[in-house]
């Protein structure tokens, strides 16, 4: 007779538990649930700026400050810069998620615009609209950048 090695080892278990009188249990409970984590803060890139960027600013993926006055910008709008960017340094620009800035002053549910070169509540009259967010509360923005349309 030829035992193979997998045989020995059942045959040892199947042993044990008749020896230790082994049945099958019930699982226990499950544990509780653990804290949730801190939120995130979406997505960020870096870019290279092609000229001064000021903290908060709406910038272009050439690495400049946007303007919806400019119609050679229309479908390079990536997001805000983050911090300020020195011409010829890399600094990050949020694409995504939340931005709060304590010194905005917004009200929650407004729709923000690319209006010139700033934030704005008001869409602008000539160039390219763009929304950019919404308004969360007085200070944070949900970046969620809309489809430029040419004025």
């Amino acid at each position: 007779m030829i035992i193979n090695g997998n045989d020995l080892i059942f045959q040892a278990l199947d042993q044990v538990q008749r020896k230790l009188k082994l049945t099958g249990g019930t699982n226990g409970t499950n544990g509780t649930n653990g804290t949730n984590g801190t939120n995130g803060i979406g997505a960020v890139t870096t870019v290279v700026a092609m000229s001064n960027i000021a903290a908060f600013s709406v910038v272009t993926s050439d690495g400049v400050p946007a303007n919806s006055g400019t119609v050679g910008q229309i479908g390079t709008v990536i997001g805000i810069a983050l911090a300020a960017i020195a011409t010829g340094f890399s600094g990050p620009v949020q694409t995504a998620g939340a931005v709060t800035n304590l010194s905005w002053t917004w009200v929650a549910g407004d729709v923000l615009f690319l209006n010139g070169t700033s934030l704005s509540t008001i869409a602008p009259s000539a160039g390219f609209v763009q929304a950019i967010g919404t308004a969360q509360n007085s200070s944070t923005v949900v970046l969620d950048l809309g489809i430029p349309i040419l004025l």
